[in-house]
């Protein structure tokens, strides 16, 4: 009677050859997370901490989660919200003591909470009107568009405000009507 060697992963199969140890693509089977031999516990990638726990809602496909989301957890004593961020204080990313932690409800909120601590935030602003780079009118030219709107409106009109200040026939219906420029504007600008 021959011996024959079952397959080291223990599924009880036999392997192929008699020089190998495993079936086809069993020879990682079961080698994730703390029973792989070059297991450490965590990965930075980067900068960030992240620690394995594969039952997690936020891991990753390799059951890796940041070390930060599950320290906020626990402050909060709940679970993030898919939409919260978890900003570092001092920006080290890993650095993920309680103190040095916030949550914050959305990223618009984070990147906010950056340009303000950063001096940058005027960039992050939506500008209107004439303040805005890429405005071809002024305050001035829209109150007169508008004006003109009481009197008549044609779409020959149109088309000759539009070749007039340089924009669109469409430009100017829409003014009209309201659904660009819609920011308040004095009268007094005029």
């Amino acid at each position: 009677m021959i011996d024959e060697q079952l397959c080291a992963c223990g599924c009880g199969e036999t392997p192929r050859c008699k020089t190998s140890r495993f079936v086809p693509g069993h020879h990682r089977r079961g080698m994730i997370g703390p029973l792989h031999p070059l297991w450490k516990g965590e990965i930075r990638k980067d900068g960030r901490v992240k620690v394995y726990r594969r039952e997690h809602p936020r891991a990753d496909r390799n059951g890796y989660v940041q070390r930060a989301w599950l320290v906020a957890e626990a402050m909060l004593q709940r679970a993030l919200f898919p939409s919260e961020i978890v900003h570092h204080k001092n920006r080290v990313k890993d650095d993920d003591h309680q103190l040095n932690l916030q949550v914050l409800p959305s990223r618009s909120a984070h990147m906010r909470l950056h340009g303000v601590e950063d001096g940058t935030w005027r960039r992050f602003q939506r500008f209107h009107g004439e303040q805005h780079g890429m405005a071809k009118l002024t305050d001035v030219d829209v109150l007169t568009i508008r004006r003109l709107y009481t009197t008549a409106f044609t779409k020959q009109l149109a088309r000759e405000l539009g070749q007039r200040y340089g924009v669109g026939a469409t430009h100017i219906r829409k003014i009209w009507r309201g659904t660009l420029w819609m920011h308040d504007l004095e009268p007094s600008q005029c």
